[in-house]
């Protein structure tokens, strides 16, 4: 009878261990499933804030960012050079400026089948494109939903679809491709003649940004931009002329942030540069 018992005792007691041995098994098996899981959202979340935090317009196969000069990305390649990513300021600025000069040279194309600058909701914001500008590319300005007009001179060259969800009229010359452009999209056209000319340069060893030869429309009188003086390496600024008045500078400066306002008086920005003295490299 005894040994009966224990062989009672000891079955049920290999039943209840096999039973803690299988749950074991199933509870490990949870865990490294869990963990599984959790590497794989891991990773997909950093794939998409890589995704979120890489420019839109650096995406595209091939194009790499070979330069940047206050915020605005462009690329050079064979002596073509594009911009192809505009800082964020553009997305406050009551008047847009965009780059026709990067240094002293001219930029050739605004964009690259991808959008350079978007979502600037301001309300009664205008935008103006330089003459020194080559092409503006398909897409290359996304979401400009309340922009009163667009300026663009003739001379620039215009794909049939540089806006997507852009509002605002066109000021061009009569049959240049901005004005064929804008038939494309529905958008009214107004004569750019007349606009009083309004330029943005700099001397040997610096920047401005953006630069370039602008029209000016009467009604961007008071409306407000930002420029950026920025010196070459192993130079400074040695001045900054607005409309006719001088700043210059003592201390050493490098890089010079100017807000700017339209007013009738307009006529032109520009800085000069010297070397870094002995003590200042």
């Amino acid at each position: 009878m005894r040994k009966m018992q224990n062989s009672v005792h000891y079955f049920k007691e290999e039943r209840i261990l096999k039973k803690l041995a299988v749950l074991a098994l199933l509870l490990c098996m949870m865990f490294m499933l869990s963990v599984c899981a959790l590497a794989a959202s891991g990773e997909a979340s950093a794939e998409a804030s890589d995704e979120a935090d890489r420019p839109e317009s650096v995406t595209v196969e091939g194009a790499s960012i070979t330069g940047e000069i206050a915020g605005w990305m462009y690329t050079e390649d064979d002596g073509v050079l594009t911009v192809i990513q505009s800082p964020q300021t553009v997305k406050s600025e009551m008047v847009v400026l965009l780059p026709g000069l990067i240094g002293e040279k001219k930029v050739d194309a605004l964009g690259n089948g991808n959008a350079v600058m978007s979502n600037n909701k301001l309300n009664g914001s205008w935008v103006l494109f330089p003459e020194e500008l080559g092409f503006i590319a398909s897409s290359a300005i996304h979401d400009f939903n309340d922009t009163v007009a667009w300026v663009i001179p003739g001379t620039v060259g215009v794909s049939d679809d540089p806006w997507l969800s852009c509002s605002g009229y066109v000021i061009t010359a009569a049959g240049s491709p901005a004005a064929d452009a804008a038939a494309l999209n529905g958008k009214d056209v107004e004569s750019i003649d007349g606009l009083a000319k309004f330029t943005v340069s700099a001397g040997e060893n610096g920047y401005i940004t953006p630069a370039g030869t602008y029209y000016l429309p009467a009604e961007i009188a008071g409306l407000g931009t930002q420029l950026t003086v920025t010196s070459a390496e192993n130079y400074k600024i040695a001045s900054v002329t607005v409309d006719g008045k001088t700043t210059t500078f003592d201390e050493m400066m490098q890089e010079y942030v100017i807000d700017y306002k339209f007013s009738a008086d307009s006529e032109a920005i520009s800085a000069e540069f010297e070397p870094l003295a002995a003590d200042e490299t």
